[in-house]
């Protein structure tokens, strides 16, 4: 399987979030998803990784958020993908607090870095 990117891009121009079938807020301004379909990152099963979710902060807490995310996954779901996966910086706790009450918690990975000279 090769990778496959799923753009979620939407704006109030567009109907907003059509990929999740919602209309509740049509005077919000920008929402973003983006998400991959990955079988090879660090010898995994084929996984979704989320690499964003963006919502204004005048549209949080309306359930735009969750809706981005049930759409990715939905996505995922119908390509085969039985697991969703994100990476977030751990002082990041309000995306940290979003993904958490969607269910995620933390996985079989750890991340490991170094400083290299240039």
């Amino acid at each position: 399987m090769m990778a496959q990117r799923l753009p979620f891009m939407t704006d109030p121009g567009q109907g907003s979030l059509d990929h999740a079938g919602d209309d509740a807020a049509p005077d919000r301004t920008a929402e973003a998803g983006s998400g991959e379909i990955r079988d090879w990152e660090f010898g995994s099963p084929p996984c979704g990784w989320v690499f964003a979710i963006d919502v204004d902060p005048r549209a949080r807490l309306a359930g735009v958020g969750s809706k981005l995310l049930q759409a990715i996954s939905d996505h995922f779901r119908r390509a085969g993908v039985g697991k969703l996966r994100t990476l977030l910086a751990l002082d990041n706790t309000l995306i940290l607090s979003f993904f958490r009450s969607q269910g995620m918690m933390a996985g079989p990975l750890i991340s490991l870095e170094m400083e290299i000279d240039s």
